[in-house]
């Protein structure tokens, strides 16, 4: 699945703050802005996308600032974003601890991608320290039940290092031999969920499920789902060591213990 980058929002004091350290003495930012979008640019699998009114910037700047956001707009696609799925959003304000709804459509963007599609989804923003705390977005889902919230975060990065740490996080397979076909129990005598594909010979087609695996929730990713076709059934990953995003997995034998939202988002996916 290709990974989507979206570029954010300019507003007025941004547009400032970058006019003065592009006329400024600290050439070092212009030099590291480019190398940044060039980072960007040079990816494969990477689908780039900008607020429309990014383009109607150009009488603001002049030089090199300019030449970077004709770069953002060859780069990437426009955002016109029209939700169709019936979700809120709301921004969670960390100094005023308070929500406020959300008219940022990049956000919106992003978290409609996030949490239908599972997109791995990205902002970038060119002002450093913009963001000094995580982005959290709430979503009010009026299309499952009356009223519920969830929570939802967004990964930004403003420099080419956290971008490429980003882009590099992978998740790995680690099979537990207590899921092997061969036992179906584990040191206590209890029974256990097995694994129908082989760890070793048919490992690509794991690693193919665990890397399109879902969450419940996309600011969680300590269990992961997925539908392994070819067995007819849905497989679980687990997270046995999360900061290195490595998972073991099995498959489940009764749909029951599949919650219905991700069977939802695995039909949609799937179709």
């Amino acid at each position: 699945m290709r990974k989507h980058i979206y570029f954010d929002k300019l507003s007025d004091d941004d547009c400032i703050y970058l006019k003065a350290a592009f006329e400024g003495a600290d050439a070092s930012l212009e030099k590291e802005l480019f190398e940044f979008i060039d980072t960007i640019f040079n990816q494969k699998d990477i689908d780039c996308f900008f607020d429309k009114s990014i383009g109607e910037l150009d009488g603001f700047f002049e030089g090199g600032i300019l030449r970077l956001l004709q770069k953002i707009i060859k780069l990437g696609e426009p955002i016109e974003f029209n939700s169709k799925n019936g979700i809120n959003y709301y921004k969670w304000q960390h100094s005023e601890h308070n929500l406020s709804i959300q008219d940022n459509d990049i956000l919106c963007q992003i978290i409609d991608k996030q949490v239908y599609y599972e997109q791995r989804c990205l902002l970038v923003t060119l002002i450093k320290n913009k963001y000094m705390h995580p982005i959290f977005v709430m979503r009010d889902d009026t299309t499952s039940q009356y009223y519920s919230t969830d929570f939802e975060r967004i990964f930004f990065c403003d420099n080419p290092q956290n971008f490429q740490d980003w882009l590099d996080r992978k998740r790995k397979f680690e099979h537990h031999t207590k899921h092997d076909a061969v036992k179906r129990k584990n040191n206590k005598d209890e029974d256990v969920s097995i694994l129908y594909l082989h760890p070793v010979g048919d490992i690509l087609k794991i690693e193919k499920l665990l890397n399109e695996a879902i969450a419940e929730k996309s600011n969680s990713s300590k269990v992961l789902y997925n539908y392994d076709a070819e067995n007819k059934r849905y497989i679980t990953f687990y997270a046995h060591r999360e900061n290195i995003a490595l998972y073991h997995a099995f498959h489940l034998e009764n749909e029951k213990d599949i919650p219905q939202t991700i069977k939802d988002k695995i039909s949609k996916i799937k179709k």
